[in-house]
């Protein structure tokens, strides 16, 4: 760690005498008040990709519109003002308006996005990681209080799949991000789930808006929302969200109040410019996030998947839709007396991921026809060798 100077240490102690918050810089509230920065994207399918991967996962159950979810977000936090207001001199990072001191400062967008991989790494240096900074400040300041009112975790983290203990992790059960907070008694720390998406290949808006003038009968958004679904399933979670930077939907598990049945609800989607505003009933995408993270950590959810209604949910709700495999095949080939070479055969099928391994009676034949001349000119290669006839039959 640097050490300060006189004129640092000089500094410091005048900021913290007058509990003032240095110029050009954000606190808790206003940096999860404010909106995320704009991509770089230059000129699609020229400088992005254009392919977009196939849903495998199809989520074909009750699907509502978590519909006070920008509401609750907006109550939630009123509560924390007087929390806002106790750590308002701390600095989380910088203003964007340093850039009117100085126009190259840290501040823009400098790292063009043109795929899935890079997006994700924005989403978490502007998304996350300013996140984490503000609830670790607000749950510091939280924990003054005798009783309060919701609960904000100190220890947290966010990271990819692989930061799941490996005894617990599911082969093919890979989100792209989860929360991780101080593990319990009888959990493994895990309390939400994330799947990143690229605004380049998917709108989600778009998807989003479909979905609300069919009532929920909209199979591109059923497709997206099946991987994250089964993911919240499987590790019997309450609450994820899915995001392709632009726009985040949040989604909760809740019980449908007629029944009491789980169904899947989603929030609108929160575009990443919004400022949070009161007057103006709009919610920022990292207060969103901050709401859904104090959500996901509240000791009933936990309870709650001990119910019979949450059982087998996956095989109720996930679809195992078609998806196109590719089989590469290294066929030995030797040509008159030369050293062996590998020739590569590609076969191409419609195979479906809830079916045993292995090829059926169809895909063997396939398999066969393909590979028959390959084999054919084998054995007539063995044959020369051996100094007889290149035919069969001669």
């Amino acid at each position: 760690m640097e050490r300060l100077n006189e004129q640092q240490l000089r500094d410091l102690n005048e900021y913290q005498r007058l509990k003032k918050l240095p110029p050009f810089f954000r606190n808790a509230r206003t940096s999860l008040s404010g909106p995320m920065p704009s991509l770089m994207i230059g000129e699609h399918g020229v400088e992005t990709t254009s392919y977009a991967g196939k849903s495998k996962k199809h989520y074909r159950g009750p699907l509502s519109l978590w519909g006070n979810f920008q509401a609750s977000t907006a109550e939630f936090y009123q509560k924390l003002g007087p929390i806002f207001e106790r750590c308002s001199h701390l600095p989380l990072n910088i203003d964007p308006s340093l850039k009117f001191l100085h126009q190259f400062a840290e501040v823009d967008e400098c790292i063009q996005v043109g795929g899935e991989i890079t997006l994700s790494g924005r989403f978490i240096s502007n998304g996350l990681v300013p996140l984490i900074s503000a609830t670790r400040t607000l749950a510091h300041e939280l924990s003054k209080n005798s009783k309060p009112q919701f609960y904000l975790p100190r220890d947290l983290r966010f990271g990819d799949s692989w930061i799941i203990k490996k005894k617990i992790r599911v082969k093919g059960n890979e989100p792209d991000l989860v929360l991780r907070t101080q593990p319990g008694n009888d959990d493994d720390g895990i309390r939400l789930v994330a799947e990143l998406k690229s605004c380049v290949t998917m709108d989600l808006k778009a998807a989003m808006t479909k979905a609300l003038q069919t009532n929920g009968n909209n199979n591109d958004l059923r497709a997206i929302l099946g991987q994250i679904v089964d993911y919240m399933i499987n590790r019997k979670l309450r609450y994820g969200f899915l995001s392709n930077y632009k726009e985040t939907i949040f989604l909760a598990i809740l019980s449908q109040p007629n029944d009491g049945k789980p169904c899947v609800a989603i929030s609108e989607a929160i575009p990443c410019t919004n400022y949070f505003d009161l007057k103006a009933k709009t919610i920022s995408t990292r207060m969103g996030l901050l709401y859904l993270l104090s959500l996901s950590c509240m000791p009933q959810d936990l309870n709650w998947w001990r119910t019979e209604h949450t059982s087998n949910l996956s095989e109720k709700w996930i679809y195992q839709k078609a998806s196109r495999v590719i089989i590469e095949m290294n066929v030995p080939v030797k040509h008159n007396g030369e050293n062996e070479s590998e020739v590569d055969l590609s076969l191409q099928f419609e195979g479906f991921s809830n079916q045993p391994q292995g090829f059926n009676v169809a895909q063997r034949e396939r398999l066969n026809h393909r590979a028959g001349p390959r084999r054919a000119a084998n054995a007539r290669n063995e044959r020369v060798k051996r100094g007889g006839p290149s035919s069969p039959n001669t």
